[in-house]
This record gives structure tokens, sequence and C-alpha cells, in this order.
């Protein structure tokens, strides 16, 4: 799975249907919310030094209980397949957070 900035990652979308990939960055704002009909999700406001991805952990996701250990200031990795809609923009489909290691840090600063 290859590894890509939030930018390459944006621009491979937009040039194919789908794209298994990875990022690495950094949580700028995480946050807990409630859609229309009442179903939990929290949403993840991540940057990297190109850009900002925001991603939307679903209640019924195994993502959403990986985003009730994390916080705003740790870095993370996001592993899944993202599409690009030009309604919603990027869109992610079966994806996986987790902390990254000293040594995906320090490539990051």
């Amino acid at each position: 799975m290859p590894l890509l900035t939030i930018s390459g990652l944006k621009k491979t979308a937009r040039e194919s249907p789908s794209v298994t990939a990875s990022v690495h960055a950094q949580i700028e704002r995480i946050t807990r919310k409630e859609a229309s009909n009442g179903k939990p999700f929290r949403e993840l406001q991540l940057r990297d030094a190109s850009d900002t991805l925001t991603l939307r952990a679903w209640s019924d996701s195994d993502a959403y209980e990986a985003c009730g250990n994390l916080d705003t200031g740790d870095f993370v990795s996001v592993s899944g397949t993202f599409s690009h809609s030009a309604s919603f923009g990027l869109d992610a489909r079966r994806w996986e957070i987790a902390h990254l290691d000293e040594a995906g840090v320090s490539a990051l600063l």
C-alpha cells in the first residue's frame, strides 16, 4: 500500500476511480457529532505538510472505536480506500487509523 501525502492522495483520487493508500498526519481536531437521524459519528481534521483532510467515522465502523483512543495533536497513520466525487470531495471507505510509531513521527517533522 503506497504512502502518500494528503495532497497526493487527493490528486490520485481525482484521477482514478479509487485508490488504496496510507497517509501519515497529525490530528488537528477530533469532534463527536450526531447526524440528523441521531446516529453518532466522530469527525477528524487531519493535517500534514501538504494539506488537510476531513474524515468521518460512523458509530457502526471499527474506525469509530479506534478514534475514541485518539486526541488532538496525536500523529496517526490512516489506511483505506479513497475516492473522489464532485458532490462530496474525497471519501474514505473501509479505513483504519492507528498511532504512528516514533520513526513515522520523525519522518513527518
